[in-house]
């Protein structure tokens, strides 16, 4: 009798952590459950050029994003607006508009002691990139795609995931307004690596930890080969405070650094402290 009971016990305690959460690293709701999330990112920082004048910028992004969830699977869209100013001591340039859609998928493959996830986000352009001598849209000028396996643990006071991840970046049309030309920027890949990390520590208080570092490779304009694009390296730190309002709301704040590396070419580094104020809510 005394098994029976130890067994019934621990089969709880396993449940309990299991159960999903609003809160969770690696949030996939209850099956037949909607989900919004308005967040504000706020963007600064700088870059330093070789032999040319630095830039100093400000970006603001607005996204909205809606899904819903089956069983083990949930589906997101994501739209966003984009509006960012740079400034040196020659010039000015903005660029302002609605970003590409994107599309967010997310099987839970394995739910017991671990917890694996397959994910991926399918970015569709809707237009060229339109580069002007001072004004420019947010739009990419391509598709991108990115695919990435999640495995994760979750425990009563603490929760963390590693995540490993490729993308493709198709061919992105780019138009120079100014002189009514186009060119395309050659399809690349890229990969990148995460780590996050959740200390709750009540029913309401939970504080989310991440380090991630990506790798995107350098590329060619395919009208202009001499013109390549050098590899890309991403080191990013942050921190993310989360606060359950009410059991199904959770309004989060989440500053970041972020540094980018290039091996090769103009810029000499590239750094950005990053401010998010969202919340997400599920019904």
């Amino acid at each position: 009798m005394k098994l029976f009971w130890a067994i019934l016990l621990v089969s709880t305690s396993v449940f309990a952590e299991n159960k999903r959460d609003i809160i969770d690293i690696m949030y996939l709701p209850e099956d037949q459950t909607s989900f919004v999330s308005f967040i504000h990112d706020f963007n600064s920082g700088g870059i330093k050029y070789k032999n040319s004048d630095n830039v100093t910028f400000e970006a603001e992004l607005y996204r909205a994003i809606v899904g819903q969830s089956y069983g083990n699977f949930s589906a997101a869209l994501v739209l966003s607006h984009l509006k960012s100013f740079s400034d040196s001591t020659s010039s000015e340039y903005k660029a302002e508009g609605m970003r590409d859609p994107e599309f967010e998928l997310r099987y839970r493959l394995l739910e017991n002691d671990f917890l694996l996830d397959l994910k991926s986000t399918l970015l569709w352009s809707i237009g060229d990139k339109e580069l002007g001598n001072k004004y420019g849209n947010a739009l990419r000028g391509g598709h991108e795609l990115f695919l990435a396996a999640e495995l994760g643990q979750k425990k009563a006071s603490s929760q963390y995931s590693l995540t490993f991840g490729v993308r493709h970046y198709f061919e992105a049309d780019k138009e120079f307004t100014s002189s009514n030309s186009t060119i395309i920027n050659d399809s690349h890949n890229g990969f990148l690596l995460r780590a996050d990390y959740l200390s709750v520590f009540n029913s309401k208080f939970s504080l989310k930890t991440f380090a991630e570092f990506s790798y995107e490779e350098g590329y060619q304009d395919n009208d202009f080969p001499v013109n390549h694009i050098p590899d890309v390296k991403t080191f990013i730190l942050g921190l993310r405070p989360q606060f359950r309002m009410i059991n199904n709301f959770l309004f989060f704040i989440e500053p970041s650094y972020q540094k980018i590396v290039t091996n090769e070419g103009v810029i000499d580094s590239f750094e950005a402290f990053n401010w998010s104020l969202g919340a997400t809510y599920q019904f």
